[in-house]
Parts: C-alpha cells; sequence; structure tokens
C-alpha cells in the first residue's frame, strides 16, 4: 500500500459533469459517503489501534496507519468535490452530508468498538466488490463517454486505493470481533444489512433531491425522460448489487479478490 497525495483542480466543475445526468446526480449524491463515512474510518481505527498489541499485530497496526493516511486524504478530496456541486445551484447537498456527519457522530458516542469496527468493515467490503465499475471504467462508455475528466480520475484513484486497503478492516475485524466462528459470521451479517439499509436511508433523499432541482424546469416530456434515464441507471447498480452476496458468504475474504484490470493505469494517473 501507499499513501498518494493528487491534485485535482475543481474549479469550475459543474454538477452536470457527464452527458448522462442522472448517472452524474447518483454520483453528486454518492459523494456525501466519503467526505462523511472516512473521517468517521479514521477515528474508529485509532481506537481500535490502540487495543492492538504492538508486537503481535505490528504488520497489522503499520497497515492501519496507512489505511487512515489514505483515507485521510479520500475525505479532503470528496469534501472539496461535494462544496463544488452545492456552489452549482445544489446548497441543499450539503444539508444531507452534515445528517450523515451526525450520524456517524451519534456511533462514535453511543456504540462500543467491535460495533464500531464491524460497522467499518461493513462498508470496506460493499465498496471493494464495486471498484470495477470506476476503476475499469466499468459502466461503459455510454456513460464516460462526454464526462469531465476529472471527476472520473477522482473517483478511479479513490476507488484504486479501496481495492488496495481492501484486507485491512477485515483483518481488524476477526481481531477485535468476538465469539465464536458462526457468532463472529452473524455478526457481520447482521452489520451488513443494517450498514445497506442506513446508507441507502440517506443516500436516496439526496438523489431525489438533486433530480428534483433539475426536474423542477423540464417539460413532462423531459421529466419522463429523465426518469426512464434514472431506471436505467437503477438497473445497472442491481449489477453491483448483486456481488454484495458474495460479501455475505461465511466463505468471504477480501484478499482474495483479482485486481481490476485497470489498476495500474488508475495510479498512474495521479502519480
Amino acid at each position: 500500500m501507499k499513501v498518494r497525495h493528487p491534485s485535482f483542480d475543481l474549479t469550475g466543475l459543474r454538477a452536470h459533469w457527464a452527458p448522462n445526468l442522472e448517472w452524474a446526480q447518483n454520483t453528486n449524491a454518492t459523494g456525501i459517503i466519503p467526505s462523511s463515512i472516512e473521517p468517521f474510518l479514521i477515528k474508529v481505527m485509532y481506537r481500535a489501534k490502540a487495543q492492538l498489541d504492538r508486537h503481535r499485530d505490528a504488520e497489522l497496526i503499520k497497515d492501519v496507519d496507512t489505511f487512515i493516511k489514505q483515507e485521510g486524504q479520500h475525505y479532503k478530496m470528496h469534501e472539496q468535490f461535494n462544496e463544488a456541486v452545492a456552489a452549482d445551484g445544489y446548497p441543499g447537498l450539503l444539508e444531507y452530508d452534515q445528517l450523515l456527519k451526525k450520524d456517524y457522530a451519534e456511533f462514535l458516542a453511543t456504540k462500543d468498538l467491535e460495533w464500531l469496527v464491524t460497522y467499518v468493515e461493513a462498508f470496506e467490503s460493499i465498496v471493494v466488490v464495486g471498484v470495477s465499475q470506476w476503476v475499469d471504467l466499468g459502466w461503459g462508455d455510454a456513460y464516460f463517454n462526454g464526462a469531465d475528466e476529472r471527476v472520473v480520475r477522482l473517483w478511479r484513484w479513490h476507488l484504486a486505493e479501496e481495492y488496495e486497503h481492501r484486507t485491512v478492516a477485515y483483518r481488524l475485524f476477526k481481531r477485535i470481533c468476538s465469539g465464536t466462528p458462526e457468532e463472529v459470521q452473524q455478526k457481520r451479517v447482521n452489520m451488513l444489512n443494517f450498514f445497506l439499509g442506513h446508507l441507502q436511508q440517506r443516500l436516496l433523499p439526496a438523489r431525489s433531491y438533486l433530480l428534483e432541482i433539475d426536474r423542477a424546469s423540464m417539460t413532462p416530456e423531459e421529466r419522463a425522460a429523465s426518469q426512464e434515464r434514472e431506471h436505467e441507471v437503477d438497473s445497472r447498480l442491481e449489477e453491483f448489487n448483486a456481488a454484495v452476496a458474495h460479501v455475505m458468504a461465511p466463505t468471504w475474504d477480501p484478499a482474495i479478490l483479482p485486481p481490476p484490470e485497470h489498476l495500474a493505469e488508475a495510479f498512474a494517473l495521479v502519480e
């Protein structure tokens, strides 16, 4: 793993940074996740690191430190991305960002370390099964053609590093979580389901807000076409959701996931 410090000049970024506006707005709404969750991950990792044995867990501690530094770079860039979208006529996006941040502040104040680490593991495992959508441009030419390269590079770099540090949270979870193998697995499944529900609860209203602003000035025909494109984006997202079943399985191990085909290319774009 390596800590990178890319710079993306987002000056003048438009919220409609891709020809498919519904896909762009879905991505824009998704931007509230890294800006909110990754500062939370960092705090949880520091708490968990304090419980590790500096001799027995030396390698894991080293990887946790790199994980923290990578996530620190991620959320800072996504804060800038969110602010650029908000400034382009969608100021309410930052309110949804704040709602999610309040959730994580509450979790930190009320949940024990095992719960927090399990939540972190759920997020990291869910994210990593979707890396090819960005790293390998898996959404397809219909979405990427004509898109602002700055946004594409930002998400490709971010998801490439999610693959790179994919085992850290899982290994930490295995180290911290108590119980029999069956109990540990059930805790994972329960948290994965909670995590998915929690993110949907925050993400979908943010996307609806962005799209309703767009559709307010549309004709009925344009609105219907926009809704159809939104359904198409959701259908593509279902392809990702199908992979979540693998994360739920007792055999799940992020270490054996094959690398994205264009992993080195995604890193070369920022190095």
